[in-house]
């Protein structure tokens, strides 16, 4: 997940759910200080499923900003192990 750099931010606060009005979050993922970088690698995500994030900058005071845009992301689906099988007649 990745965001646009704000400036005079020092860090951001990251927010991901399953839901776009983020009545529920991702464990772990609710106000997390990601410093000032301005991507995370959220890692424990299901399969094949969008998920909705949205960040804070906060600057050297403490103040913090309204939260971004809702901004998605979708894993990747995978079929998982197809195994076929080959007998000798």
């Amino acid at each position: 997940m990745s965001w646009q750099k704000v400036s005079g931010a020092i860090g951001y606060r990251l927010d991901v759910s399953t839901n776009s009005s983020f009545s529920s979050y991702i464990d772990g993922y609710y106000d997390l200080d990601v410093g000032n970088g301005t991507g995370l690698v959220v890692t424990g995500l299901s399969q094949g499923t969008t998920y909705y994030y949205r960040v804070r900058a906060y600057d050297a005071t403490g103040t913090t900003s309204t939260s971004s845009p809702v901004m998605t992301a979708t894993t990747t689906a995978t079929t998982g192990l197809k195994i076929i099988p080959t007998f000798d007649s």
